[in-house]
């Protein structure tokens, strides 16, 4: 009986090996696509975006603020566009804040808030792929601060996107 086990268990063995288990499955072919990321700061005045930095698959695609610049993106801005080969991209976020606070919330001046986020996103051959990360506050009273800036991943459609300048949300907008 051990004999038959360990014959079909090595069996099976030998069919995952062969059907390719556990590895990740082959690059797409096809002409490239389009990947479009958006960002919408829905965190409020008690904070304020210092630095914006997207990677698309590992490489900076863009980054914001390490001049100084001022930067707003509570409405939505397009940060950026562009082509990429079919099949799985990761996108990564990082934004930066200072606290912003005033009278009882006054604490706020002395916090840096680091946000860090990921999105996967599957760009079929010659199609359009828009994302959008929405900054906005989570958790209740008892989450700690330092957790509460968050960033909601939404994927639209290809007529979704902001309208104006793609890259850096600098200058002054109108939430």
């Amino acid at each position: 009986m051990n004999e038959k086990r360990r014959l079909v268990v090595g069996t099976l063995a030998l069919a995952a090996a062969a059907c390719g288990a556990g590895e990740r499955p082959a690059p797409r072919v096809g002409p490239p696509g389009t990947i479009a990321i958006s960002l919408e700061d829905a965190l409020g005045g008690t904070y304020s975006l210092e630095l914006v930095e997207v990677r698309l698959d590992g490489r900076i695609a863009l980054q914001c603020g390490a001049g100084g610049a001022k930067l707003d993106a509570r409405s939505p801005v397009v940060l950026y566009e562009g082509s990429a080969g079919p099949g799985e991209h990761e996108i990564s976020l990082r934004l930066v804040y200072r606290g912003n606070g005033a009278g009882i919330f006054s604490y706020l001046q002395g916090y840096t808030f680091d946000v860090k986020s990921t999105h996967e996103v599957d760009l079929p051959p010659a199609g359009i792929v828009s994302v959008q990360a929405i900054a906005r506050e989570g958790g209740g009273p008892m989450t700690p601060l330092e957790e509460r800036p968050q960033v909601r991943w939404e994927e639209a459609g290809s007529g979704d996107l902001p309208p104006g300048p793609i890259g850096c949300p600098t200058g002054s907008r109108t939430p």
